[in-house]
């Protein structure tokens, strides 16, 4: 006999809405959800609830086979559509942010749009991942995957300029200009190499190449730099991201 392995769709919700959907099912009701159309009963759902959340909040358990709503009415038209039952709100939501430390290859995680699928071969880790709450209090120690393989890799990049950056790192006295943290007195000097140059306007926004002033770069730290690029579209301003830290007590 063969075993079917666990097979795992991610659904999209908008809260507060949706989220409120979720926490009023109640135990052995059934509730129609929107779904990628390879879904059959039986399998597995995760609830994600989108900005301003981004976090997963529940699973459940296929319970129909897809249907098409072509009802032009509905908001929904278009999509495809099942029966949900046993939904279950996770102990802990889990942010995207934590799940795309525990499963960098997943590409979904870093823009995700629509519902998916979970890759097969991390859809049991994954379930048992949103079961420790985002990785609290769980453990992977008995866990492993093959790393070390060689692969050639081929890419772009784009020219930056060596004058200009020593000009930036010498106006900023190595000081980062979002914490306004010194890294001079940090491990005894040594932590200044956590600085880097950021242009407030990206390279890759430019259509070719153009005249870049020292005014245009700023020295930040690696925590804030990926911070201002955490949405790959559209950076965070440095007095954005200062704000924001402030306004958060960090």
């Amino acid at each position: 006999m063969q075993i079917r392995p666990t097979r795992i769709h991610v659904c999209f919700g908008t809260p507060p809405h949706h989220l409120q959907r979720l926490k009023e099912i109640g135990a052995g009701e059934s509730n129609w959800w929107t779904i990628n159309k390879e879904a059959r009963p039986g399998d597995q759902i995760v609830f994600y609830m989108k900005r301003p959340l981004s976090e997963f909040v529940a699973v459940g358990v296929v319970d129909s086979d897809p249907w098409f709503i072509d009802d032009e009415a509905n908001d929904w038209f278009g999509h495809y559509a099942v029966d949900v039952s046993d939904v279950a709100m996770l102990p802990h939501a889990v942010s995207i942010v934590h799940a795309r430390q525990r499963f960098p290859s997943w590409g979904w995680l870093r823009q995700p749009r629509r519902s998916t699928r979970v890759p097969g071969q991390i859809a049991n880790k994954f379930l048992q991942f949103l079961g420790g709450g985002g990785g609290q209090g769980a453990t992977y120690a008995d866990e492993g995957d093959i790393e070390g393989t060689k692969t050639e890799v081929r890419r772009l990049t784009t020219k930056r300029s060596r004058r200009l950056r020593d000009l930036a790192f010498n106006a900023a006295n190595n000081i980062c200009s979002v914490c306004d943290r010194d890294y001079s007195k940090v491990l005894e000097g040594c932590g200044v190499r956590v600085l880097q140059v950021h242009h407030r306007k990206q390279l890759s926004a430019r259509e070719g190449p153009s005249i870049t002033k020292v005014s245009d770069l700023v020295i930040v730290c690696a925590n804030c730099h990926l911070l201002i690029h955490l949405d790959p579209k559209k950076a965070l301003s440095v007095q954005r991201l200062r704000k924001m830290l402030r306004a958060n007590g960090s």
